[in-house]
């Protein structure tokens, strides 16, 4: 497999030829082990080329915000963009070509770690998307954020205490077509 960065944040592609595993029930992967083990495989190829549809909205923390372990992630990113190229599986093909979200963090991430979490995004087309979080851990504020990419302006938002969701105040402000 084989990820480029043609661009950060702009172009990327993904490439993989070899092959696969095909699973009639899926549950098998309780134990990935013996379901990869002992299940058919048949060749596969992924040719992918992402192109970022909005600026990156989140990124690496420059001090920690998180308490090891009781956070979901230690740093996390999200960006808006579009994908296409083609999947093959044995016989068969499927050419893509759609938009979807992109998400990276560094370093594991702990889903224990929150009393719940909330997460939606949508993304209707190239000049426009959004996408939402709220993360409530069992002690402490809840945290929300928000963001959308529409034509010109790109807007974000963020808050970390008890208000209600919708009730946070932008933070950052961009475009939302990355260089």
């Amino acid at each position: 497999m084989r990820f480029e960065v043609v661009k950060p944040f702009v172009e990327l592609r993904i490439d993989y030829e070899g092959p696969s595993s095909c699973l009639p029930t899926p549950s098998e992967m309780a134990d990935p082990r013996q379901a990869l083990t002992t299940n058919p495989h048949t060749d596969c190829a992924v040719h992918l080329v992402y192109r970022g549809t909005s600026a990156m909205f989140g990124g690496e923390p420059d001090q920690p915000n998180e308490t090891p372990r009781r956070g979901v992630r230690p740093g996390h990113y999200e960006q808006l963009g579009a994908a296409s190229g083609s999947i093959e599986v044995g016989d068969e093909r499927w050419d893509l070509d759609g938009f979807g979200l992109r998400d990276h963090s560094w370093g594991p991430r702990y889903w224990q770690a929150p009393w719940y979490y909330r997460w939606l995004t949508g993304n209707v087309g190239a000049d426009f998307g959004f996408m939402g979080s709220r993360v409530a851990g069992v002690t402490g504020p809840a945290r929300a954020a928000a963001s959308c990419g529409m034509g010109a302006p790109y807007i974000s938002a963020a808050t970390s205490s008890s208000a209600r969701p919708g009730r946070a105040t932008p933070t950052t402000t961009g475009t939302s077509r990355p260089s």
